[in-house]
This record gives structure tokens, sequence and C-alpha cells, in this order.
């Protein structure tokens, strides 16, 4: 098992930007509303009868504790004001909560019985009791208190609505940006990605906290995916906000032969990403005068390249198979021994031109690794002479120092490979990467005359 580096990143999530801005839609602005109050007994009667959504399909999404819910219990028989909450009309009728779920689901989950008051500093003879206990007043009291609402009709315009759940978006609970789109393209895609994003590989290599799952991170992480497969990395153009937007209103209604090629490149991938890395698949590898470490958090921008180089390549998953040993130490040398790769995965990763260079990067050495598959012999050694040069002497053979870990070495060809040395045990020694890398470019240097 391979020690991964322990961090203490709040997201777990190494590779991600925050340089989007809010681009107002141009064009139709057309945006229609009505006010209504209905109250909590009306609106859970609309929640039973399938007339209104808190959150479609997935409840895991709703965040509010215990206590959070009884304090709002509270406030409605304290007769504190309530802010507004905003509707949604969507296109077969039905309304959904663009904001405002936590407090409805509060009432609602204690009207069904679900919860029991709990913390209460003001009522605190309440606490311990379900909707069942309270007296008839109390009871009365919730299920007619009004809540005052906006619902925006289904006839408004989909750039405009956009643009009213981001600027109504300003709570202390925000949506982040899937959320919004959850909301805004609703529709089959929408449906499908949240589908894909509970796959146990997808969970077990990305390690999602319960918390990004109930933000939906896990969800706009599978967007990614398919916002890449789907466009062309050279078409790209930041910011990486618009450019999952686009991919969701693109696909907001696909076809079930669609999702069927889709889900196809998203598992496949998926598997080959774990049969290949394991469980360093997604990370960076840090490289230090002590010995190198993988990182604990995935990184988004890595995964997006190893995800897309796969995807594109699954009718040579037989030949990825077979060599997952050298596409494992190519995308080592890239983390080692390139710094613009590096910083592309790194810094700016929403920039285009870094962008375009890590796909570039990384395509060009899997490519290359599928390749010697088809020449007259492999250009690289396996692992497991790897393993057993190490353990039988952890030493560079070029500066004599000790290796301290198997993944900051690699096995060079005594005789070099480009002058007929053979990929053989017997022309093989263990080297760290960089005096192997620099032994490289002295002699490139000296065959160039500089």
């Amino acid at each position: 098992m391979v020690q991964l580096e322990e961090r203490t990143d709040a997201t777990l999530f190494d590779g991600e930007d925050e340089d989007d801005f809010t681009r107002i839609a141009e064009g139709d602005r057309k945006i229609a509303w009505e006010a209504q109050s209905p109250s909590a007994y009306d609106l859970h009667r609309r929640r039973n009868r399938g007339n209104l959504q808190l959150q479609p399909k997935f409840q895991r999404r709703l965040v509010w504790n215990i206590q959070k819910k009884s304090k709002f219990i509270e406030s409605i028989l304290l007769d504190v004001p309530l802010p507004l909450i905003y509707l949604a009309e969507d296109y077969d009728g039905r309304q959904v909560v663009v904001d405002g779920q936590q407090r409805l689901d509060a009432v609602f989950s204690f009207i069904d019985g679900d919860s029991v008051l709990s913390g209460l500093n003001v009522m605190e003879e309440l606490n311990g009791k379900r909707f069942e206990d309270l007296l008839t007043k109390h009871q009365s009291k919730i299920e007619d208190r009004p809540f005052h609402l906006i619902l925006i009709k289904n006839d408004s315009s989909e750039d405009m609505k956009y643009d009213v759940f981001e600027r109504l978006n300003t709570g202390s609970s925000q949506l982040n940006p899937q959320e919004l789109r959850n909301c805004v393209h609703r529709g089959s895609f929408n449906d499908f990605i949240i589908e894909l994003s509970e796959n146990p590989i997808f969970h077990e290599l990305c390690n999602f906290t319960d918390n990004q799952k109930s933000r939906m991170t896990d969800v706009e992480h599978v967007l990614r995916f398919f916002a890449f497969y789907n466009t062309p990395f050279l078409n790209y153009k930041k910011g990486m906000k618009h450019f999952l937007d686009a991919e969701m209103k693109t696909r907001q209604n696909v076809q079930p032969q669609e999702m069927q090629r889709l889900r196809q490149a998203f598992v496949g991938a998926l598997t080959l990403s774990k049969s290949v890395f394991g469980d360093t698949a997604f990370r960076r590898y840090d490289s230090k005068e002590s010995g190198g470490q993988w990182r604990r958090a995935v990184n988004v921008a890595l995964r997006d390249v190893i995800f897309y180089g796969f995807a594109i390549r699954l009718s040579q998953r037989g030949k990825i198979t077979g060599r997952s040993d050298a596409i494992r130490e190519g995308l080592l040398n890239l983390l080692v021994n390139d710094e613009k790769f590096v910083t592309s995965i790194d810094q700016h990763t929403s920039n285009e031109d870094n962008v375009k260079y890590r796909f570039s990067a990384w395509l060009k050495e899997l490519d290359e690794i599928l390749a010697d598959a088809d020449n007259q012999g492999p250009r690289l050694f396996s692992l497991k002479l790897k393993e057993e040069l190490f353990k039988a002497d952890p030493t560079c053979k070029i500066c004599g120092q000790r290796l301290h870990s198997i993944d900051d070495s690699e096995v060079d060809h005594i005789k070099p490979y480009w002058k007929g040395g053979e990929t053989i045990p017997e022309n093989a020694r263990l080297t760290h990467r960089y005096c192997n890398r620099a032994r490289k470019r002295r002699e490139a240097d000296e065959n160039t005359g500089s």
C-alpha cells in the first residue's frame, strides 16, 4: 500500500481555480414572476402531491442538522419574521425550490414526525417533543404559518432565470455553481450525472467528504469529465464555470442512446484509472531531497487529463492494461521533470494555455508508451524489476546516494536504448529520476555541440 502524504486541506482537492465571474446573459431578458403566501400546510400538501420538489431524487443534499431544524421551528412558534422563499416553475409545471430548501425541509420533516425538537433555549419545555406531542395550538401555529414566496414562472428566459438565481444566492449558506445548475438545467442529463456520481469506484478514488457530497461536488466532477470528453480541449475557452454551464445546457435533455455512450466512456475511464494507478490515482507526486511523497488530495486538473486520455482510447484498453507500469512511470516522469506540466495542474488551472498544455503533454506521453507495444521491444523496464533492484540495493548508480523512495527512482539502460541497448535485467541500473534526466540532458547537449 502506497503511503499518502497527510494533508489538512478542507476540500481535499488540488488543481481547482476560483477565477470565474458571473456573466449576465445577453439577448432575451424576460423574467416573469408572481408573489404568493401559502401556509406551511398548503406547501406540505403540494410536496406530498409531487407538485413541489425540495431536491429532486437525492434528499442526501439536505444539510441542516437537528439543532438548526429545531431552531427554525422555534422561530415559527415565536412569530419571528421569516425570509422570502423562491420557487421556479419547471418545464412540466411543477415547482422547484431555489432558495429556502433547508427551511421547508425543517418544517416538513417535523410535521411528518421524522424529527424531534432539540437544543431549544427559549421554549425549552418543547425539547424532546415531536409534532404529534405538541399542544393543538402549537400544531396549528406551525401549519397555519404563511410563507411569503416568489414564484419564477416557466416562460422566463433561461439565461435570466440563471442570473436571478445567482443574484438570490447571497445568504449564509450560498448555493455553489453545481447546486445552481441543478436548479436551472433540470432534465435527463442532470439526473444522469447525479446517478453516475454515486459510482463506488469514483468515490473510492476521489475520497469525497460528506460535506462535498451534500454540496454536489461529486456531481460537478462528473460534469467536468463530460465537458472535456465532449468538447475537444483545444476548443476550451476560459473560464471553467461557463465551460461547465455550457455542457449542462447543451445536453439538458440527453436521449437514452447518448447516455449509454457517455456511461461507457465514464465507467471505462474510471476502471482503467483504478487498474493502472490504484490508490495514487489522480494524486500529485512531490519529489523532495529526502524522498518523494504522494499527496493525499486529489488533483482535479490531473484527473481531467487522465480521465480524458483513457476515455478516448477505450478501444486500446488491452494495451493500456498491458503497459500499466510504463504508464505509471510516464506520469511520474511528467510530475518530476516537466515543470510546465506541474504548473499547469497546480496554478491558474482554468487558464487556456495551461489547460491545453497539460492535455497535450499527457496525451503525447501516453501515445508514446502505447506505441512501444507495437515496436520491436519495450522502452521502459517493468515495475517488478524496479522493485527487485530497489530491494537489493536502494542506491543511485549515478550519484551513489541513497534512494529514499522507490517512486523517486527509475530504471535506466546501462547501454542507452537509442544505441541499441535492450530492455533486459542485465542492461538495467537504478538511479534517481533527477540524476538520470540530468545525464540525458548533458548527453543531448554534447551530441548537438551546445
